[in-house]
């Protein structure tokens, strides 16, 4: 039988009790001292401290509410918790951990955002207004989506990008547009005093095609000019889905 002569108990009523000095030992270890309460429906609560491991405990069967800065001015600290050595964990394994704030500020040497499913930055209904990366370097990779292709990083896009030419203006159409056919040299003329757009037209229209000048078309081959053929296609598909 273990030794209870240094066990103190303090018993105020039937829902609170103070307890030090006992020598049994619990699943957080042996007791140095508890605070025990509980209401008439038997809802426990508890508070103690424990030899060996050294730990503090606050044990509540329902809700734990802390309150604090009723009296404080907005810009003053009303919470802390400071953690001198080791981790701060939050655990919610069968709900949600909610934070909400008028800003909120995560601050690190390195932070690192991970999901078995969805990391999503903004609101659902696209009410955000702006969102901004600042860095020396961002790098992106990716495997399906829509990014790669509008950052020109994608399989799809790789796949074309031997055919393309550059110059002052960017990616300009494939790399057969030198030569000197009737349709070239019209070419040239319209993007030397119209611009790129005009001299996509001309060399279509002189190429034999005819030229394709619905308003999906105009924007297949303005985005091709400036893009290149992925953003020209894509340019084409999104006007043709909204003017449909």
């Amino acid at each position: 039988m273990a030794n209870q002569e240094n066990r103190t108990v303090e018993i105020v009523n039937q829902k609170l009790l103070f307890e030090s000095g006992t020598e049994v030992v619990g699943v957080a270890g042996k007791t140095a001292y508890i605070l025990q309460s509980q209401t008439s429906d038997e809802v426990h609560y508890n508070q103690s401290l424990h030899e060996g491991s050294g730990l503090s405990r606050q044990y509540a069967e329902k809700a734990l509410q802390v309150e604090c800065g009723v009296k404080n001015k907005d810009n003053e600290q009303s919470y802390k918790i400071q953690v001198h050595h080791g981790n701060y964990t939050v655990n919610a394994d069968r709900g949600a951990v909610l934070i909400k704030g008028k800003s909120i500020c995560l601050e690190a040497e390195d932070i690192t955002l991970k999901a078995k499913s969805t990391i999503t930055i903004g609101n659902k209904n696209r009410t955000t207004d702006q969102i901004n990366l600042n860095a020396r370097k961002i790098q992106v990779s990716r495997n399906n989506g829509n990014l790669g292709d509008w950052m020109k990083i994608s399989d799809k896009y790789k796949g074309f990008a031997s055919s393309f030419v550059s110059n002052s203006l960017g990616n300009i159409g494939a790399s057969a547009l030198g030569g000197t056919s009737l349709s070239s040299l019209a070419k040239a003329a319209a993007t030397a005093y119209g611009g790129p757009v005009a001299g996509m037209a001309a060399g279509e229209l002189l190429g034999g095609g005819g030229g394709d000048f619905s308003l999906g078309g105009l924007a297949k081959t303005a985005a091709t000019a400036y893009g290149g053929p992925v953003a020209g296609a894509a340019a084409e598909a999104a006007v043709n889905e909204y003017t449909s």
